[in-house]
């Protein structure tokens, strides 16, 4: 077997490095982690309620759909728990754009190294918003 490397991928840290989230960010993912798991248990009664894009692209009409959900959810937030849909890729797309974290900007050519320092950056800045993100973890052909 050979392989040949045409680009190498940023690392994990250089990537935390470059966006950082805050302390309060960080404290937004444990209190989602256990408001979920508490509805998910039957503890909590709410409802959990995953809404958004198909693809979290543009980043400014997903962070103005953020934005929106926020203001909703103060509205809600005592019957439901809202979960932003965020989806960075398209697994099951054949043909055409496969998501931003392939390639961030769909009339250029794919930059995975590109797309997730987008997918970072926007994802914290949702997070940093106050909403719990959901996204998918397929690769049904990333090969």
């Amino acid at each position: 077997m050979s392989y040949r490397i045409i680009e190498k991928l940023p690392n994990v840290k250089g990537i935390i490095a470059a966006t950082p989230m805050s302390d309060e960010g960080y404290a937004n993912i444990l209190k989602h982690r256990e408001e979920i798991k508490s509805i998910l248990r039957g503890d909590d009664k709410r409802l959990i309620c995953v809404v958004g894009p198909c693809s979290a692209w543009p980043d400014t009409a997903v962070l103005e759909y953020a934005r929106r959900l926020v203001l909703l959810n103060q509205k809600v937030s005592k019957n439901i728990k809202i979960v932003m849909r965020a989806y960075i890729q398209k697994p099951r797309t054949i043909k055409g754009w496969t998501g931003p974290v392939n390639q961030p900007d769909p009339l250029s050519p794919p930059n995975i190294a590109e797309g997730i320092r987008y997918a970072r950056g926007l994802m914290v800045k949702i997070n940093e918003i106050g909403l719990p993100i959901a996204d998918e973890a397929l690769f049904t052909h990333n090969a």
